[in-house]
């Protein structure tokens, strides 16, 4: 039974430096994979109607825009923010920054409202219909701007952000990108107290019966 016990022992102790041992590495590989990580995300602040009028009754309203009569007009803000913690470079930019709208919709107008801090100059284009570029510019880690477009043509759209950037995966969701972040770093913590768990479970296995604790050799 002695034997058992020893080999019980030694066997739990091998899969717990195992497992301590995987813990510290996936948790020092996701930190330098998290120290230099270049991430561009998009927060749509507002897609709304700005006349909301019940259909029987639009069809006796007339909406001018420029003098040409637009119908349902929508204003949508997007921001654009570097929410990583490495700067992205127009270098980086393999295409500008594509925001799509559905095809029935006609882009109206768009313009820079916001910019953080103000030395940065992006420049916005109405290139198609329903679509408009934001072409590249430097955007240092928490840079930031925020653009305004009238669309109109349709009650309801769906707003397609795209683009190809070196480093960059895709353009996500600014509050998608956070939660994930936050899940990450909770894993971290988990897995770095891992090894100081096993090591506390493995140190009261090794006292003998009756033992004392020493604290200072």
């Amino acid at each position: 039974m002695e034997i058992v016990d020893i080999l019980r022992d030694s066997l739990w102790q091998f899969i717990g430096a195992l497992v301590g041992t995987i813990a510290l590495v996936v948790t020092v590989v996701i930190f330098f994979r998290s120290t230099n990580r270049k991430s561009l995300s998009v927060e749509k602040i507002s897609n709304t109607l700005l006349l909301a009028v019940d259909m029987a009754k639009a069809q006796r309203l007339q909406i001018l825009f420029d003098g040409h009569q637009v119908s349902v007009p929508r204003l949508v803000i997007l921001r654009f923010v570097n929410d990583g913690n490495a700067p992205v470079e127009s270098r980086d930019f393999e295409m500008p920054i594509a925001v799509s709208f559905d095809k029935s919709c006609v882009v109206l107008e768009a313009n820079v409202i916001d910019r953080v801090p103000d030395s940065i100059k992006p420049v916005i284009e109405v290139v198609d219909q329903s679509k408009l570029a934001v072409f590249p510019l430097l955007l240092n880690p928490d840079d930031s701007f925020t653009i305004q477009a009238l669309v109109a043509g349709s009650r309801r759209i769906e707003i397609q952000v795209d683009s190809r950037i070196s480093g960059v995966k895709e353009i996500t969701d600014l509050h998608q990108s956070h939660a994930r972040r936050r899940a990450q770093r909770l894993l971290v913590s988990s897995l770095f107290l891992i090894p100081i768990v096993i090591g506390m479970i493995l140190l009261i296995r090794s006292q003998p019966p009756g033992g004392t604790w020493s604290l200072f050799l």
